[in-house]
């Protein structure tokens, strides 16, 4: 139990460093252990993020649809470049950078007023959402850049599209 947990600590290093620019996916082990763990604490950050808005199934619903969108993103591009044997790696580091930027939004969240539905948006409150969301963008472009070996603007582009159809989705799926 204490090396499952050591070598997730590992990982959870590994995806800041990720995070802040500094390391790529090849630096994560092969691990499923710190994909099931990681997994586990983004639905929980989740649940903290989202526990007013949505209940407990469909937060971990919104999780999974997530993951299965990152994972056929991941999967048909390294399946068309002949790299899939860095799959694991790949979904590790998208779910680890979430996890990161979801982490760092959950004190913004708790310190910033209440957007309320007949009241003008506060300024702030969107500039940080915004940035979180460019963060969380230009890191996951980064993850799809080095995984994937694809030029820079392909990777911003592949990430913007992503985010794009996970909204559609949830829009679809959840409203």
């Amino acid at each position: 139990m204490h090396s499952l947990l050591s070598q997730w600590l590992y990982c959870l290093q590994q995806y800041l460093r990720i995070s802040l620019f500094r390391s790529s996916p090849a630096s994560l082990p092969y691990s499923h252990t710190c994909i099931l763990l990681t997994v586990i604490a983004y639905s929980l950050v989740g649940f903290l993020l989202l526990h007013e808005l949505r209940s407990l199934p469909s937060i971990l619903a919104q999780v999974m649809v997530e993951i299965l969108l990152l994972y056929a993103i991941s999967y048909a591009m390294l399946r068309f470049s002949h790299k899939s044997e860095r799959l694991l790696q790949t979904l590790s580091a998208l779910i680890g950078v979430n996890l990161i930027v979801s982490i760092v939004g959950l004190p913004i969240m708790y310190l910033l007023p209440e957007v309320q539905p007949d009241e003008p948006i506060d300024p702030l409150v969107l500039q940080l959402n915004l940035l979180l969301l460019f963060w969380n963008l230009a890191v996951i472009s980064l993850v799809f850049k080095r995984s994937f070996e694809i030029r820079t603007l392909t990777a911003g582009f592949l990430s913007f599209n992503y985010f794009l159809l996970y909204e559609l989705l949830l829009l679809t799926l959840f409203a």
